[in-house]
């Protein structure tokens, strides 16, 4: 009796396809077989847009996640990019920022508007929640022209009116003269009370704070009506801290920090 000519890499193919041989499937290309044999290491794959996507082999594949999670990132996202700088037309900054944006996320619509105040803000739609994230990490406090932008999600976690007076107010009470330039208010306001306030929202509150010009630089205040009045309750969804385990506040906290 013959000796049979089998292969390694047909003992391979066997086991790994229950024991079929492989006369009966389309032959392996060469691809296919070096990654048999290195333990069926499957393709590479490259996404090129939306939901589909491209493998080495020239096939189109889709995600077979049923959990929904993928539906959810791949949804468009919404941001805003304030802290433009005014000096430079509108026209002129739809073009810069999408230069800007369009090595990051896939823009589906990009508006630049100018608020009341006179400053100008551009609302952003771009393709999924993982390029929103990626555009943020990379060009948030980018400097465009005389400023650096801000861009954050779009979101309506804005306090009400009464709630932004009680917030306006404890924060500017807790620094020196009751004033600061306007760039650090909106950061702190952010970053301490993680929501989101745009100037022209904050220009509105005239009765207590009032925003002007110093050498170029914007400078908010309070009002000096205000600036002797006690310092207003917060919600606790608004305080900047727990008020279960810091029963006493923030005592050693800065008030830039």
């Amino acid at each position: 009796m013959g000796i049979s000519n089998v292969s390694p890499m047909d003992i391979s193919y066997e086991q790994s396809w229950g024991g079929r041989r492989s006369g009966d499937r389309r032959p392996r290309t060469p691809q296919e077989q070096i990654n048999a044999a290195m333990g069926a290491v499957p393709s590479r794959v490259h996404k090129v847009s939306g939901s589909s996507e491209y493998s080495d082999d020239g096939k189109m594949c889709y995600s077979s996640e049923t959990d929904g999670k993928s539906t959810q990132t791949n949804q468009p996202v919404d941001l805003i990019i304030s802290n433009l700088d005014p000096t430079i037309d509108t026209k002129e900054l739809r073009r810069l920022l999408t230069n800007m944006l369009k090595e990051y996320a896939m823009i589906l619509s990009l508006n630049v508007i100018t608020q009341a105040d006179g400053t100008p803000i551009a609302n952003i739609r771009v393709n999924s929640q993982q390029e929103a994230q990626f555009a943020i990490s990379q060009l948030h406090r980018q400097k465009l022209g005389h400023k650096r932008i801000v861009i954050s999600y779009s979101q309506n976690n804005s306090p009400d009116p009464e709630q932004l007076r009680a917030i306006v107010i404890a924060l500017l009470q807790d620094v020196p003269d009751k004033c600061m330039p306007l760039f650090k208010f909106i950061e702190l306001l952010e970053s301490r009370y993680h929501c989101t306030v745009s100037v022209s929202e904050v220009n509105k509150l005239k009765d207590i704070c009032k925003i002007t010009d110093d050498l170029g630089s914007r400078i908010i205040s309070l009002t000096q009506e205000v600036k002797a009045s006690p310092p207003p309750n917060l919600s606790s969804t608004f305080v900047p801290y727990c008020t279960i385990h810091c029963p006493n506040g923030l005592q050693s906290r800065g008030w830039c920090e």
